[in-house]
């Protein structure tokens, strides 16, 4: 499984709808251990209301998972498995 955090803030944001896709490589253990992260982009602000795309544009199956490295999922959302060409939608 691969979790990555993003920070999703309703003040100021200048965006109702972002997609995030996984990074090149990111289907191996460790992605999360370089600056360029497992997903582009690797943080994420919209308005809320708005949407998050989470788009699995690669071959391998991804979940997507809110939380951090550090201190593990955040329990705001979950993707699950998410295989090859499915996409999952949240809105904060």
């Amino acid at each position: 499984m691969i979790t990555s955090g993003y920070a999703f803030t309703g003040v100021f944001a200048d965006h109702t709808e972002v997609t995030i896709v996984p990074a090149d490589g990111s289907g191996a253990p460790g992605c999360e251990e370089v600056t360029s992260g497992c997903f582009i982009p690797s943080t994420a602000t919209v308005d809320v209301g708005g949407n998050v795309i989470m788009s699995n544009t690669d071959s391998a199956a991804h979940t997507y998972t809110a939380g951090t490295p550090g201190n593990g999922p955040s329990g705001e959302f979950d993707t699950g498995l998410l295989m090859a060409g499915n996409s999952f939608e949240y809105s904060p």
